[in-house]
């Protein structure tokens, strides 16, 4: 068996474990306190587990699947992906916004999330389809890093987990930024194995952050 970027696909695995555990641990959480915005949150966790399992698998198999199942997962991975941001979005909406705000927000974006799920689904480029899938899951992190930054202000509360998600946020970027740079590390590590690990410290920022909100 050629197994191809082993330390991506471990990588990616290893964010997918992470990514569960959160999810596990914020769903039992959002369910005991009653609060929605640790539900979704969970949600975003798991999808951020299903996406890096698929990557993973689209990296490390990439010789042994045939090319039709590999676009497929790749595809499926996107949705994955896309999923994750907007329910990240969604949570900060539910937990930021006053609540007069909330359907109308929350319906947009359902149908951001709607029209980038269907364009997908009728484009047959997967390089198009991966621009596309970053920019919509980068979009949902800047509206959510500016909803987060909004309620950090310094005449507003700093309890409510504000400054925990918004440093995942800042540590993701770093993350894009090491992987579009094509740094390798110690001639083994690629930039995408340094992305995941860089990535995996912004996801423990994000569930420290997610344990502390509360539905507005």
């Amino acid at each position: 068996m050629t197994i191809t970027e082993p330390l991506t696909m471990l990588t990616d695995y290893a964010i997918a474990l992470q990514s569960s555990g959160f999810g596990i641990l914020l769903f039992r959480l959002g369910r005991r306190r009653q609060q929605m915005a640790i539900q979704l949150w969970a949600i975003a966790f798991g999808s951020v587990a299903i996406a890096a399992l698929l990557g993973g698998s689209c990296h490390g198999f990439a010789l042994l699947i045939e090319f039709s199942t590999l676009l497929l997962l790749w595809k499926l991975m996107l949705f994955a992906l896309s999923l994750a941001g907007n329910f990240m979005l969604f949570a900060a909406i539910k937990s930021r916004l006053p609540r007069r705000w909330q359907a109308w927000a929350g319906g947009l974006v359902g149908v951001k999330l709607l029209a980038y799920l269907s364009w997908i689904v009728l484009n047959p480029s997967p390089e198009d389809a991966f621009v596309y899938g970053v920019v919509d899951y980068l979009s949902a992190m800047l509206l959510v890093l500016l909803l987060e930054l909004r309620v950090a202000l310094p005449a507003r509360s700093r309890s409510c987990g504000s400054g925990w998600i918004i440093a995942g946020i800042l540590i993701s970027g770093v993350a894009i930024a090491v992987q579009t740079s094509g740094l390798v590390l110690f001639r083994y590590l690629s930039s995408n194995d340094l992305y995941h690990l860089v990535q995996m410290i912004a996801l423990y920022g994000f569930y420290r952050g997610a344990k502390l909100l509360k539905d507005r």
